[in-house]
This record gives structure tokens, sequence and C-alpha cells, in this order.
């Protein structure tokens, strides 16, 4: 199978690897492809979800058996006075598409920009998660959704 994360940033690109691995075992092709799009570099609410979705497409269209988009972002949950940062992963191939979400932390405990590799969750967990980490999560449950869909 052949499938393109819709993004050059390695910790996207490692973390679908990671997912692949453990969702579907055997040989896959897995590349990634910069891609540009006109969200802001902190998207929020259904923002996240709409970046994930069109990097799914846009992969998709490039001719991958699995495109893959990730989106971090923000969300709001309902009487909450803080926003989370999630990792919101969308997988889109064989006229199917699944969904997946990373746990979230609060964001306001994020502090500075951080590396883009390791992201503000290092930071937060002194090193014990990084990027790649809620990457896995999200794709890897998107994954599971996109299979349940063959019934």
């Amino acid at each position: 199978m052949k499938l393109l994360v819709a993004s050059d940033n390695p910790a996207k690109l490692e973390g679908t690897r990671r997912a692949v691995e453990e969702a579907l075992p055997g040989a896959h092709e897995i590349r990634s492809a910069r891609y540009s799009h006109p969200l802001p570099n902190m998207p929020r609410g259904e923002e996240v979800f709409a970046g994930a979705r069109v990097r799914a497409r846009w992969a998709e269209e490039r001719g991958a058996d699995l495109g893959v988009g990730i989106e971090s972002g923000l969300i709001r949950p309902p009487g909450s006075p803080e926003e989370f940062l999630i990792t919101v992963a969308c997988v889109r191939g064989g006229g199917r598409e699944g969904w997946g979400l990373s746990a979230g932390f609060p964001f306001r405990f994020a502090g500075e920009p951080p590396d883009p590799v390791r992201g503000y969750v290092a930071r937060l967990t002194r090193g014990r998660l990084e990027r790649a980490d809620l990457v896995r999560q999200a794709v890897l449950l998107a994954i599971f959704s996109w299979l349940r869909g063959e019934r």
C-alpha cells in the first residue's frame, strides 16, 4: 500500500510510520510531501479538522492508496475556560475516510514555541512525550476508524 503524508514535518512522518507499523503490519511505502495551506500556524476549532481533511484529500489526489492529513491546533471543550492543544488525523482511501484524535493538554502550560519536531508536548511532559507520539495516537485511531468502514 502507498501512503502519502501531506506534510514535510519529520514528526508527522515518524508518527505515521509508527502507527502504520502497528495497525497495518507488512510492507508499505510511506512518503511525505510538502503541503502549503491557507490555515494559520495555530488553527482553532473547526479549522483543525478542516485542515486534516484537506491534507488527506490532497495526498489521496496525488495517487496514494491512503492519504494522510495531520493538523495540530486548539479546541475548547464546552464550558471550559481554556483551550487544549490536540492533533487530528484524517485518512482517506478506497472511498472511505477515518478520523483520529490525540490526547490533548491545556495550552496555557505550553510556553514559548518549541522545536517543530519535538513540539509543545515535549516541554510540558519533560521529554516523556513528543509530537511524534501524539501524531502516532491520532493516525493509529484514524486508520482503525478507516478500517472499520470496510464492512
